[in-house]
């Protein structure tokens, strides 16, 4: 029996491509829902603006290859390959580009510092994305150093890069189509070459709608509210009872929310809920009073440190954890409690127990520092007990902002900029609001509002820059080829779907 993708692939007509000389470059993510979102996109902008369409794709699956096929694409570029390495000139400088690096390597003293921060191939920035690659897998994070996946990863993305700005240079593009913002791959390295050579960039989320690019959405972020000057949107929200009572829906996970996953809602949230800090502290076996307890609230260490925002004031999540609990160690802060919560979804991610062994690694039996695990106290539990949080940029600092406590963070979040958190601009800085973190005040009625306000847009209303209702492409199902998609397709067809029609009739650049 033929699968649903082949299926959709089999049934679905091609859409209307141009055949002039203006190209709009089309990423493949090696999803099938990112390959027909990004498709349908791209399809509509190219007959609005007379445009034909270029994939770059690795061409690694067949049935994907097909399914740009089916829409009417017939150009694929390839941007790294080993079987074309006689035939390109880039992969000759990737390995010069090499031994500059190593070299680098060698001569700078805090050299991942420099490749985060300063590194650049053509004036493009990438080495904040090679070292988010590096250490996305085999826990590199705990030790990075010098080794052949470090070379590979590097060599591969200078290849690519190359390649990608060759493209640029032989094509007339005006638009790329991206699905992803993260980490080494063609998708996040065409965004940053097209924003280099002036070329509109779009992301679709899903068939909800779009997010145009711009360099402030790579330096803070594509959720950061404030510089996408959102606060006009959020001052106009006045409905107080509408916020607290989606906020309450929210944090018990009966809600579906646009910007915060819902499993780790439901992750963070599974064991009973406690009502008191006295039974709350007995839950902890706590029996020393204190004047604040403070939570530490770690990212998943190895998911894109600068993703969503390039600036953060560590090397990476873990770099921040480590420092941080030797800091606390190194003070002795005894007025306070410290509570280190492992992140929900640590073990999807293979982290189970990193958290624990960098807090043990500190051998200070004295020491005011508690592991509290999603399997013994709730998030929301956290939130109502714990006075501030300190995270990297996290959602849990909003969710201690909408209950009037500030948050410390490290990076650029999507609440950074609009005053409901501390936000650090050097480690030294960072480290002296510890030092007083017993002083720290509340936040004001006002900004607690504005927190609520904030969780609401970002969860419920969504900060796309383009938006549609009700595409028939919007399942939301896992697969994403089911019987009632290939069904919808024949009977509505993808150019008279809501998705396809709103962007070629009404979207404009923004």
């Amino acid at each position: 029996m033929k699968s649903y993708l082949q299926q959709f692939v089999e049934q679905n007509k091609p859409l209307w491509w141009s055949k002039k000389n203006q190209y709009i470059v089309i990423t493949d993510r090696e999803r099938p829902e990112s390959i027909t979102s990004a498709v349908v996109t791209a399809a509509a902008i190219a007959k609005k603006f007379n445009l034909a369409p270029i994939v770059l794709s690795p061409c690694n699956n067949k049935d994907h290859i097909n399914l740009f096929r089916s829409f009417g694409i017939k150009k694929f570029i390839t941007t790294f390959s080993l079987k074309k390495i006689k035939f390109n000139l880039n992969y000759l400088k990737g390995f010069y580009y090499l031994l500059d690096f190593l070299i680098m390597y060698f001569l700078k003293k805090n050299f991942f510092e420099y490749l985060i921060n300063q590194y650049s191939l053509k004036k493009i920035k990438i080495g904040d994305l090679i070292y988010d690659t590096y250490v996305r897998y085999d826990l590199r994070f705990r030790n990075p150093k010098l080794d052949f996946f470090l070379l590979r990863v590097f060599f591969r993305t200078v290849v690519k890069t190359l390649n990608i700005l060759d493209l640029i240079k032989e094509y007339n593009i005006k638009y790329a189509v991206i699905s992803t913002s993260t980490y080494a791959n063609d998708d996040t390295l065409l965004l940053r070459a097209s924003l280099a050579t002036r070329i509109k960039v779009i992301e679709p989320k899903s068939f909800y709608g779009l997010w145009t690019w711009n360099k402030n959405k790579i330096k803070f972020g594509k959720y950061n509210l404030f510089y996408q000057n959102k606060t006009d949107d959020l001052l106009k929200m006045q409905d107080i009872n509408r916020l607290n009572s989606f906020i309450k829906q929210r944090f018990q996970g009966n809600v579906d929310t646009r910007y915060t996953a819902k499993k780790d809602i439901i992750i963070s949230n599974k064991v009973e809920k406690i009502y008191n800090k006295k039974q709350f502290l007995k839950k902890l076996k706590i029996k020393k009073e204190y004047k604040k307890i403070i939570l530490i609230a770690p990212h998943l260490f190895s998911d894109a440190p600068h993703g969503n925002g390039i600036k953060f004031l560590f090397r990476d999540y873990y770099d921040q954890l480590v420092k941080t609990l030797e800091y606390i160690s190194l003070k002795n802060m005894e007025d306070c409690l410290w509570l280190l919560r492992p992140h929900p979804s640590s073990k999807l991610f293979g982290e189970i127990g990193i958290a624990n062994s960098a807090l043990n690694k500190l051998n200070n039996q004295k020491l005011n520092i508690k592991l509290c695990s999603v399997d013994i106290v709730r998030t929301s539990d956290l939130v109502n007990f714990c006075d501030h949080v300190i995270t990297g940029k996290g959602n849990i600092g909003l969710e201690f902002a909408v209950k009037g406590k500030y948050s410390i963070i490290a990076g650029s979040s999507p609440y950074s900029g609009l005053n409901i958190s501390m936000e650090p601009k050097t480690q030294k800085e960072y480290f002296k609001i510890l030092d007083q973190i017993v002083d720290l005040k509340k936040l004001t009625k006002k900004q607690t509002i504005r927190a609520k306000k904030i969780m609401y847009y970002l969860d419920k209303v969504d900060n796309l820059n383009f938006k549609v209702k009700k595409s028939f492409l919007a399942k939301n199902t896992n697969p994403f080829f089911t019987k009632a998609l290939v069904r919808d397709m024949k009977k509505i067809g993808v150019e008279n779907d809501v998705f396809y029609q709103s962007i070629l009739r009404n979207f404009k650049f923004d």
